[in-house]
């Protein structure tokens, strides 16, 4: 009867992925490992930013991946995260570039529209049947550091493995 059990839990497990419909940060190790959601000065709208991390050796493909609380964002095709590698989501890539050197291989994607709450929201990543994979609700009060609050400091996932719906798995970045 367990086994039975365990092997219908692992066909549904199965399905999922097949579907894309299961926990891509589950399954695949996606995630959001940085959030420039207000920069020093109301009128950096254009340097707001969002770093993605896959803690997997292999690689993701996004394609018509979407973002759409807060910010809007369909992951253009053929849109890979390659493993341990970073993408940063940002609101205008040209100012992005005119101030910050991403390192060599680490892709640059402009969202379409919005931006980031400076008191705080929800951002969720859809697989393309839109079903949310991931999600982070950050905030500029409670346990949430005041420091990444338009001091130029972002919020910082303190390590890819934790649970990044604590506030306490965050902390401001060291450096502006």
């Amino acid at each position: 009867m367990v086994r039975n059990a365990l092997r219908s839990l692992l066909g549904l497990c199965l399905a999922a992925l097949a579907l894309g419909l299961a926990p891509l940060s589950a399954v695949q190790g996606l995630v959001i490992n940085e959030i420039m959601y207000h920069p020093e000065d109301v009128d950096d709208r254009p340097f707001e930013w969002i770093e993605l991390y896959n803690e997997h050796l292999d690689p993701l493909d996004l394609t018509d991946y979407t973002i759409s609380s807060g910010v809007q964002l369909r992951f253009p095709r053929g849109t890979w995260l390659d493993g341990r590698c970073y993408l940063i989501l940002c609101s205008d890539q040209a100012a992005f570039l005119s101030k910050h050197a991403p390192p060599a291989g680490v892709e640059v994607i402009e969202w379409q529209s919005g931006q980031l709450d400076n008191g705080g929201e929800r951002i969720e990543i859809c697989n393309p049947g839109g079903a949310a994979v991931l999600s982070v609700r950050y905030n500029d009060r409670g346990r949430w550091s005041a420091a990444a609050d338009g001091t130029g400091h972002t919020l910082a996932l303190v390590d890819p493995f934790s649970d990044i719906s604590d506030a306490d798995s965050w902390r401001h970045s060291l450096e502006i």
